[in-house]
C-alpha cells in the first residue's frame, strides 16, 4: 500500500517534469510528448488516490490548465486526448471552450488547484420547484428593467407621453416603491453571509488564509462564502486595521505576541516563565 513518503515523491516528479517541460526547445516533439504522457500517469495515481482535488472528468481539462499555468503550450487535437480515459474528458461541451475559460481563471491570480478544488467543494446546483420559480421572478425583472428603459426613452423623446404618464403618476406609488426595496433590502442582509460571523471570528478566518489554508476550505469549515471571504475578509483593510489593537492587553498595554514569545521561548528552554498568571474574571 501506497505512503505518505510515496505520495510526496510523486507529487515532486511531477513538479520536475514540469520544469524539465519548460526547459524544452518548442521543435522537441517527441520528447515533449513522452514528458506529458509521463505527467498525465503520475497525476491520475495522485487523482485516484485523493491527493490532488479534481472531478474526475475534469482531469484533461486540469492537465492543460496546469501546463498553461506554466506557459508550456499543448497542441490538443485527437492525439492528446487519446492520452486520457474517456470518463476524464468533458464530453457536454466544448473542450477548447472549457481549457480557454479554465486558462482565464488563472490570468485572474487564482491558480490551478485553486480552481479545480473549488468546484469539487462546491454544492451541486439544485433544480426544484422553487429554484424554477425564483428563475422565473428574475425573468420577470429583466423584462420589467427592459420595459422601464423604454418608457423612460418615450417620456423623454415624446411630448403625448410625457402628458399621459404624469397624468397616471401619483404619490402612492413612491410609497409603495420605498416599502418594497426596504423589505428587499432587509431580507438580502438577513441571508448575507457576510452578517453571519463577528469581526473576531473574520480575523481568525484571514489568519488562516494568510497561513496557506485554501479560502474555498477555510469558507467551507464555518459555512461561508468564498467568494465573500474573499472580498469582504482578505483584502478588508479596514479588518486588517484590528490585528494591532487585538495583538495589545487591553489593561497593561504591552504586545502580546512580544509576551507570549518570550514564554515559549523560556519554556522550550527549561527557564522558569516569568509572567503573571491573570486574575479571574480579567
Amino acid at each position: 500500500m501506497p505512503t505518505i513518503e510515496d505520495f510526496e515523491q510523486l507529487q515532486s516528479k511531477s513538479n520536475q517534469l514540469l520544469v524539465k517541460l519548460e526547459e524544452l526547445d518548442s521543435n522537441e516533439w517527441q520528447k515533449k510528448k513522452d514528458l506529458i504522457e509521463e505527467f498525465i500517469i503520475v497525476n491520475r495515481t495522485l487523482l485516484e488516490n485523493g491527493k490532488i482535488q479534481v472531478v474526475k472528468k475534469e482531469f484533461a481539462s486540469y492537465i492543460v490548465s496546469k501546463l498553461n499555468e506554466r506557459n508550456i503550450t499543448v497542441n490538443r487535437n485527437g492525439n492528446f486526448y487519446k492520452m486520457f480515459n474517456s470518463d476524464e474528458i468533458e464530453i457536454n461541451k466544448s473542450r477548447i471552450e472549457s481549457v480557454d475559460q479554465k486558462a482565464t481563471e488563472i490570468s485572474s491570480g487564482r491558480t490551478t488547484d485553486e480552481i479545480f478544488r473549488d468546484k469539487v467543494l462546491a454544492k451541486p446546483k439544485k433544480e426544484t420547484a422553487y429554484t424554477k420559480y425564483l428563475e422565473k421572478e428574475m425573468k420577470t425583472l429583466d423584462d420589467a428593467k427592459s420595459l422601464n428603459n423604454a418608457l423612460l426613452e418615450k417620456y423623454n423623446e415624446d411630448d403625448e407621453y410625457e402628458r399621459i404618464m404624469d397624468d397616471n403618476f401619483n404619490e402612492d406609488m413612491v410609497l409603495e416603491l420605498i416599502e418594497a426595496h426596504s423589505v428587499i433590502n432587509l431580507a438580502r442582509k438577513q441571508i448575507d453571509d457576510r452578517n453571519k460571523l463577528s469581526n473576531y471570528q473574520k480575523l481568525n478566518l484571514q489568519l488562516l488564509v494568510n497561513l496557506g489554508q485554501t479560502k474555498a476550505k477555510a469558507a467551507q469549515d464555518v459555512g461561508y462564502c468564498s467568494k465573500y471571504l474573499s472580498i469582504g475578509i482578505e483584502r478588508n483593510d479596514e479588518l486588517t486595521k484590528l490585528w494591532d489593537w487585538v495583538g495589545e492587553c487591553h489593561v497593561c498595554h504591552s504586545d502580546i505576541k512580544a509576551v507570549r514569545d518570550k514564554a515559549i521561548q523560556d519554556y522550550e528552554s527549561g527557564n522558569e516563565i516569568d509572567f503573571d498568571v491573570p486574575i479571574k474574571g480579567y
